[in-house]
C-alpha cells in the first residue's frame, strides 16, 4: 500500500521495528538492493548523491531522504567527510505494509532544529530499547515535524527542469530552455538552481551522466566503448577523460576502485 507522507495523518497506523544509528561511513559508493525496512536518512555533514529509477537526488547537511522498503538505489559520497542518522521503521495500515513512495524521495532539504533534537533524543535514549510507547511517540513527533517542513518551494519551482535533465541526461539543452520550462528568466533560473543544488545546471547534468556511467560499468554487460556510445560521447577518449575528471579514476579501472 502506498500512502503519501503528507496524507499519513489521515490514517490509523501501527509502527514497529524502530531503530536508529549514527554513522561516519568510510565508503564512497554503496549499492543497496531490496532494502529491508523503510527509513529516513538525515545528513549532518558532507554531500552525497542518490540515484535510482527516479533519477538523481543531491543531498547536503539538513537534507532528509526517504528510502522505501524493498527499493534499489545507489549512494555516491562526493565529500571527504560524511555523517548521517539513519532511522529505520516499518509502518502498517490495516495490517498491510505501507510505503510513502516506491522510490527514494526527498522529504526536506532543511530539517528543523526541533526535529533534529527529536532524532538525537531517539538515539540517546532509545537506540537499544525495544519498541515502547515512548519510543513510538517520539517517532510520531519526528513524523509530524517532517510533515510541516517538506521540500522547499524552490525544489517545486525547479522540478520541470530537474525532471527533464534526469530523463534526458545526455541531451544538450541550454540553460535558457530549462528556464523556460520553469517560467523563469535565465538569470532567475540559474541563481535558484545554484542556491538549491549547490552547483550549476551543467554540473548537475554531468553528475547524472557519471551516475549512469557507473551503473552501466558496474553491470558488467558493457565495454567502455559501448558505454561511451550509449551516452553519446564523441569518442571513447573524451568519455574516459570526462569520467576520470569527475571520479578520479578511469572507467577501465572503476570496477576495481
Amino acid at each position: 500500500m502506498i500512502i503519501s507522507f503528507s496524507d499519513l495523518k489521515d490514517y490509523d497506523f501501527e509502527l514497529s521495528g524502530i531503530n536508529i544509528i549514527y554513522q561516519k561511513p568510510i565508503y564512497r559508493k554503496l549499492n543497496n538492493s531490496c532494502r529491508i525496512p523503510n527509513g529516513f536518512l538525515i545528513i549532518t555533514k558532507g554531500n552525497c548523491t542518490y540515484t535510482s529509477e527516479a533519477g538523481i537526488i543531491e543531498l547536503s547537511p539538513g537534507s532528509v531522504v526517504y528510502l522505501p522498503k524493498g527499493s534499489n538505489h545507489k549512494l555516491f559520497v562526493s565529500t571527504e567527510e560524511f555523517e548521517f542518522y539513519r532511522v529505520d521503521f516499518n509502518i502498517k495500515v490495516n495490517n498491510e505494509f505501507v510505503l510513502f513512495s516506491t522510490l527514494p524521495l526527498l522529504i526536506t532539504d532543511a530539517i528543523s532544529g526541533e526535529c533534529l533534537n527529536a532524532v538525537e533524543t531517539l538515539l540517546e535514549n532509545y537506540q537499544f530499547v525495544n519498541n515502547t510507547i515512548a519510543k513510538a511517540e517520539l517517532m510520531l513527533k519526528i513524523f509530524r515535524l517532517l510533515q510541516v517542513n517538506t521540500v522547499s518551494k524552490r525544489v517545486k519551482k525547479l522540478s520541470p527542469a530537474v525532471d527533464y535533465i534526469s530523463e534526458h541526461p545526455t541531451e544538450n539543452i541550454s540553460c535558457k530552455q530549462l528556464a523556460q520550462m520553469c517560467y523563469l528568466s535565465t538569470a532567475q533560473f540559474y541563481k535558484l538552481f545554484s542556491d538549491e543544488y549547490g552547483c550549476t545546471p551543467l554540473e548537475y547534468r554531468n553528475r547524472l551522466i557519471i551516475a549512469h556511467s557507473m551503473t552501466l560499468l558496474e553491470s558488467g554487460e558493457f565495454t567502455v566503448t559501448e558505454v561511451a556510445e550509449t551516452l553519446k560521447f564523441e569518442s571513447v577518449a573524451y568519455f574516459s577523460r570526462f569520467f576520470k575528471k569527475h571520479t578520479g579514476v578511469s572507467p577501465k579501472n572503476y570496477i576495481t576502485f
